[in-house]
């Protein structure tokens, strides 16, 4: 799927949420009640962690290697995409929100990623307020970096 297109840098408003600023600096109890819901998954290049439109069921979390989110990667030809950062929280929104990936997630290298289900991070988001705090004070900022962005590109 990845070798017949064209990836494209994108420039749009996007600020990545990354796990140490969730979980830095919070209770002993709490990290270990995260560490068991996490489980390893090792991906080869060119695996797709998880497909655009596909009902979102976990979030993943880029611990070693490289990927690429892709936007519309089943337009013919070009496919806009940015590189994952390490630490970097893929499908959260979704998978919270109960709606499908809003992009592809593919491994441009050997990959590990860190996966919780969407059931074990809903009952850990009720049982962690902090967490759960921390987290919507996160989302909140980066909406206002892209009303930010985009109330200076209309000036």
């Amino acid at each position: 799927m990845l070798r017949d297109k064209k990836p494209v840098s994108a420039n749009f408003p996007f600020y990545p949420l990354s796990a140490n600023s969730l979980f830095h600096d919070l209770p002993l109890h709490t990290l270990q009640s995260f560490d068991l819901i996490k489980k390893p998954r090792r991906l080869g290049n060119g695996e797709i962690v998880y497909s655009q439109g596909r009902l979102a069921c976990c979030i993943y979390i880029l611990i070693r290697g490289e990927a690429l989110q892709i936007l519309n990667p089943e337009l013919a030809g070009v496919a806009v995409s940015r590189r994952v950062d390490q630490n970097e929280i893929c499908g959260l929104s979704e998978t919270v929100s109960a709606i499908p990936y809003q992009m592809t997630v593919a491994a441009t290298s050997p990959c590990l990623f860190e996966v919780i289900r969407k059931d074990d991070l809903r009952r850990f988001l009720q049982d962690e307020s902090a967490v759960s705090f921390r987290l919507l004070k996160l989302l909140a900022a980066n909406l206002q970096k892209s009303y930010q962005m985009l109330s200076s590109s209309t000036s």
